[in-house]
């Protein structure tokens, strides 16, 4: 590498997961889900995250390959009990 350069990595999926999966954690309704797809390899890294940001529950879903593609996880009781049914943004579904 030249000296001062440098690297240029592209963002991946983890990176844009470190950012999202603790914003979600505060917005989700109490029985709302997040659902995350990642890379192979990447699972135990993003239950991690999840775990970090108070999710207490998720579980693994498998491709059709059976290797887990996807993680779907909800907010562990005490950081969904900060969001409260009156305070749901405008145009939410639920």
């Amino acid at each position: 590498m030249i000296r001062g350069a440098r690297s240029m990595a592209a963002p991946t999926a983890l990176t844009l997961y470190r950012a999202l999966i603790p914003a979600a954690a505060g917005l989700l309704a109490p029985d709302g889900v997040l659902a995350l797809e990642f890379g192979l390899g990447q699972g135990e890294e993003v239950a991690a995250l999840l775990r970090a940001a108070s999710f207490g529950r998720f579980a693994f879903r498998l491709d059709l390959n059976g290797r887990r593609r996807i993680i779907s996880a909800r907010p562990a009781l005490s950081s969904a009990l900060r969001f409260r049914s009156h305070e749901r943004p405008a145009g939410d579904i639920f």
